[in-house]
């Protein structure tokens, strides 16, 4: 009764499915339905389940060999075909034409086939008890696999309906019915149904589930999509969106969506939920929430990536139109400086409203051209091309008393300088980047007219856009131009010795006429290959401390040096500490 279908067809386990039908073929000759129907209808079932789980590990081995030849395939096609004659008409043809087929599967020559008498139909088995003692016998193989199934999710499905399970055809099919009514239930493990769909296979074919029990199986199929889409959000997206898409009721202020970088991942999520799994919104995610942010995030927005654009690209008009006709933000120049910035915003949100398919169009002109400049190893002159034009313009404000045209030259030149460098590192720019890089420009607009005196506000402002820029992309930088190693470390170290020996020449011998010039080209070549990972609370006091120490020690000399070198020489000892600082800190890291 304990035997299992192998063992009762005289069958090593794991047999295909030819040698299950010539095995249950050599049998049905010694029990026929007309002599003993119950041990027939044993025998049926025994069949049936070898026939199953033969074609089962059929599906799931991978194929070792090719069709032997043309004639076995024939011979195997015919064996095939009598063989299931003889399976579907034992009960009810003759006994001669039942031993003929039997014949024929042995591969045995028929010849004449003489008619009999037709027997009386046997009487068959109860179902309803077949199906009952089916259901007894399965039941509690299940809960024992649940049971070991949660002390060790290693175990497999294969120790109660592998090939040794002693269990009937409709046992098997009571224990999937049973599987797939546990996994279809809310507090059933993502693990478990995930095991259960794939071991049985669901996911490809789940017909003959549909005849039995349509509605649960194809309720566990929707939770088992919506698992898998649920882990590949997960794989996608940052925990900004995540935690908004799972959140229980939508917020009362949505702050984020003035980031466009939220709104961006938002986007894609909430188009992949609706139209790749819409599974998840049935069991995973609230419908509430997400339809708030498929509105919001759908719908044109300005965010503060755009509010940011439109002012860099309202102070690169003015600086052009400044540069132009001279003027200086005296009088009507702030006039005109408002001017410029409303304007870029208006056209901002045009394109943002009015203008969607012109939106449509820059975002594809922003994939197809302006990402390969941005990301390919190919152009790497297209991001740091404007460090040359940006050292000449520098170079060039260290003219005293400029004329008209060198004044308006350095004024557009600095702003297109300023263009590029935000463009070559934006990939490594956040929005606090952005808005660091705006406030520092305004901020030190005015320390930089210490520097270069005499000269236009916007190229002030871009002076410092571009060494800002240069600050946040280290890393970037880094990595593009193959900027690492000893080597690096000891250019580094050598420009920090040099720059002691610069701030220090002041007090010890007089300077010659182009020091300023050298402090400056100094100060830059720090900029462009040093690491600056400090933090403010150790930098600053540092700074403060020597830079008090230096005014001093200068206020003690006879002749006193120019203002532009001094403010050299403070912007020259920030840099010395950032850098000292960020390579003690990379050297305790590594």
């Amino acid at each position: 009764m304990n035997a299992g279908p192998w063992e009762l067809l005289g069958l090593r386990p794991g047999a295909d499915e030819r040698s299950v039908k010539r095995a249950y073929a050599a049998l049905l000759k010694k029990t026929r339905p007309e002599d003993d129907p119950e041990a027939y209808q044993r025998l049926r079932e025994t069949y049936e389940h070898a026939l199953a789980l033969a074609r089962r590990h059929a599906a799931q081995a991978e194929p070792v060999a090719e069709a032997a030849g043309a004639v076995m395939v024939e011979a195997a096609v015919v064996e095939t075909a009598v063989v299931e004659a003889a399976v579907v008409e034992a009960a009810v043809v003759e006994t001669a034409v039942v031993e003929t087929v039997m014949v024929e599967a042995a591969g045995a020559a028929a010849s004449d086939v003489q008619a009999a008498e037709v027997p009386v139909p046997p009487a068959m088995p109860d179902e309803m008890a077949l199906r009952r003692q089916a259901w007894s016998d399965a039941a509690p193989l299940w809960q024992d696999f649940l049971e070991h199934w949660d002390a060790d999710r290693r175990l497999s499905l294969d120790t109660i309906a592998g090939g040794g399970s002693p269990l009937s055809l409709l046992g098997h099919e009571a224990l999937e019915v049973m599987a797939a009514r546990s996994c279809a239930s809310d507090d059933c493990d993502p693990a478990l149904r995930e095991a259960v769909v794939e071991y049985f296979r669901w996911h490809e074919d789940h017909r003959h589930m549909e005849r039995i029990d349509g509605d649960t199986v194809h309720h566990v199929l929707d939770r088992y999509r919506a698992d898998l889409a649920f882990l590949d959000l997960y794989a996608r997206y940052d925990a900004n969106v995540l935690s908004a898409l799972v959140a229980n009721e939508p917020p009362r202020f949505a702050l984020r969506l003035a980031d466009s970088s939220f709104v961006g991942g938002m986007r894609q999520a909430v188009r992949q939920v609706r139209w790749q799994a819409p599974e998840l919104l049935g069991f995973r995610l609230d419908r509430t929430v997400f339809e708030w942010w498929e509105q919001r995030v759908l719908a044109p927005r300005i965010t503060l990536q755009l509010i940011v654009l439109c002012v860099v690209a309202g102070l690169v008009l003015f600086g052009i139109s400044a540069g132009v006709t001279g003027g200086s933000l005296d009088g009507w120049g702030w006039w005109r400086f408002l001017v410029c910035e409303a304007a870029a915003l208006a056209a901002g949100a045009w394109v943002t409203f009015k203008a969607p398919p012109m939106a449509g169009a820059l975002l594809r002109c922003k994939v197809e051209h302006v990402d390969p400049l941005l990301f390919g190893d190919r152009y790497l002159l297209g991001r740091y091309g404007w460090l040359a034009p940006f050292t000449v313009v520098t170079l060039a404000m260290f003219v005293p008393e400029p004329g008209a045209v060198l004044y308006a030259a350095t004024a557009v030149g600095m702003a297109a300088c300023a263009a590029a460098a935000l463009f070559g590192a934006s990939p490594a720019l956040t929005m606090q980047g952005y808005a660091l890089v705006a406030v520092s420009g305004l901020m030190l607009s005015g320390f930089m007219h210490e520097v270069f005196p005499g000269y236009h506000v916007v190229a002030f402002v871009g002076v410092v856009v571009c060494l800002q820029t240069l600050l946040l992309s280290h890393g970037m930088r880094q990595h593009d131009l193959g900027m690492a190693g000893p080597r690096l470390l000891a250019v580094r170290i050598g420009w920090l010795l040099g720059s002691v020996a610069l701030f220090l020449a002041p007090y010890y011998m007089a300077l010659p006429a182009g020091a300023a010039l050298l402090l400056w080209l100094w100060v830059l070549g720090g900029v462009i290959i040093g690491s600056f990972s400090a933090r403010l609370l150790i930098v600053l006091p540092a700074w403060f401390v020597l830079w008090l120490l230096a005014a001093a020690k200068r206020d003690l000399l006879a002749v006193q040096p120019e203002t532009r070198v001094v403010a050299l020489e403070s912007l020259l000892l920030a840099l010395a500490i950032c850098m000292a600082q960020s390579l003690w800190r990379n050297r305790r890291a590594h």
